[in-house]
């Protein structure tokens, strides 16, 4: 596929995105399984040749596909620490298979943000750890992104924003408050991506809680979740709207129950043709899409919050399912709650070791942004959780899991966000590679896929 053929097709899919294949109607049979046999194969192996080695896939893999100067692939595939830009290193019917650190302009060191700057940092400015986490471009020049946001309390030095003061290694969650905010790119991202920011050093929330951040009084606090919207899945269109799956984590009072309004919830922005942006997002409220985002820090706690629509483990992936007529999600969830009958095993994890697994359901979504789920959660592959890799030194963990199909472009001609997958996509995760000699601090960590097969049946149209 060359650039001509991707600026031929934009304009329907600007105007339709998924609407013909959400419309499906339900398959009786379906299935997402890894195949017997299955290896992983390396995407893009730890190196310590960007951020001194503080450079690490720390986020789902978001590839999406820029037409300037040359057509190419860029990722999101890194962390706060600089947020290295990384380009595909093929073209054709496996453009997904590789990645580098880079740019179509070729390989470099380049940050798309800048670095965190934690001590001394407020809960207002949304502007502390920042990972490139969501991006969306309709003419492969200018390009929209969400952007993870973590102001850790216990980093500040001020014992009013949270009790306990640590070293940045050492994370105290009730003292975190997450958010996201906007970033964008009008040259293909070849360079920094500009922040969205009222005023210079406040970034603009785009998807934020509508509270404040409270600071946990109780040492003993039960709860060891941050507050805010988080771990947001990529972006789909369907007709003229983009979606994107949020958590939405409320503040937890110390010796209460979870509150009712955590979960995953639906958000969706008015497609803006390009150069567009900001995108202006608003959340599930039961009925429709009329919860708003709060456009600066929240004063008190008047903003009304989303409708949850999913279970926290549904928070990571996304996608349009051709052979299905469905949804895909992808997310992750303890093994206790799951059935593990025939499900495979994550490569370098045993039996022995895995306490978690990778997850998925389907749904469907209309036009109007109604959304139905069809199947239930179901084992897509046994890991061992980032926790489980933590405590045990000697285990090879697995996390951010992402569902993409390298043929995404030629299953929806103009798609350049690998919204689509067929027959024969891929699991994208990060490896965690045992924490020893040759990985102190952890960091070493890779970006792996597996084949997956996706057995349907024949849908109505």
């Amino acid at each position: 596929m060359d650039s001509t053929m991707i600026r031929k097709n934009l304009l329907v899919a600007f105007l339709f995105g998924a609407l013909a294949w959400l419309q499906a109607a339900p398959l009786s049979a379906q299935r997402v399984t890894v195949p017997g046999g299955a290896t992983a194969t390396m995407v893009w192996q730890y190196s310590p040749q960007c951020g001194a080695g503080n450079d690490y896939p720390d986020v789902p893999a978001r590839p999406f596909l820029v037409t300037r100067p040359l057509p190419a692939v860029l990722w999101l595939a890194a962390n706060a620490n600089g947020f290295y830009a990384s380009v595909g290193l093929g073209w054709g019917p496996d453009m997904l298979a590789l990645l580098q650190r880079g740019t179509a302009a070729g390989p470099t060191c380049l940050p798309w943000l800048p670095l965190p700057n934690y001590p001394r940092s407020s809960p207002q400015s949304y502007n502390t750890g920042l990972w490139m986490v969501a991006p969306i471009t309709t003419d492969g020049t200018n390009i929209q992104a969400l952007v993870h946001n973590e102001f850790h309390g216990e980093w500040t030095g001020d014992t009013s924003l949270c009790w306990l003061q640590n070293p940045q290694s050492s994370i105290f969650l009730p003292c975190n408050y997450w958010n996201m905010v906007s970033a964008s790119s009008s040259n293909g991202g070849l360079g920094f991506f500009q922040l969205l920011q009222r005023p210079a050093g406040t970034n603009v929330p785009a998807v934020a809680l509508g509270q404040p951040y409270q600071v946990p009084s109780d040492a003993n606090t039960p709860t060891m979740l941050p507050q805010g919207m988080t771990a947001q899945s990529n972006i789909l269109q369907v007709g003229q709207y983009y979606y994107v799956l949020v958590q939405q984590l409320p503040y937890q009072a110390p010796g209460t129950k979870t509150p009712p309004q955590s979960g995953v919830c639906l958000y969706r922005a008015l497609v803006v043709p390009p150069p567009g942006g900001p995108l202006t997002w608003r959340g599930w409220d039961g009925n429709n899409y009329t919860v708003a985002v709060p456009p600066s820090y929240p004063a008190a706690n008047s903003w009304p919050l989303c409708q949850p629509q999913l279970g926290s483990q549904f928070r990571f992936s996304w996608s349009y399912n051709k052979e299905l007529g469905q949804i895909i999600i992808v997310g992750q969830d303890l093994i206790a709650n799951v059935n593990t009958n025939g499900c495979h095993i994550a490569p370098k994890a045993t039996a022995a070791t895995v306490d978690s697994a990778f997850v998925y359901m389907t749904a469907t979504l209309d036009a109007a942004g109604h959304f139905s789920p069809q199947t239930p959660e179901t084992c897509l592959l046994q890991i061992n959780s980032m926790a489980n890799w933590q405590g045990s030194p000697s285990v090879t963990g697995q996390a951010y899991p992402s569902l993409l199909d390298p043929m995404s472009p030629e299953l929806s001609p103009g798609d350049l966000n690998f919204m689509y997958s067929g027959k024969k996509p891929f699991l994208y995760f990060t490896q965690l590679n045992p924490v020893g000699d040759n990985n102190p601090n952890g960091y070493v960590r890779d970006l792996v896929r597996l084949p997956l097969t996706v057995t349907g049946g024949t849908t109505s149209r």
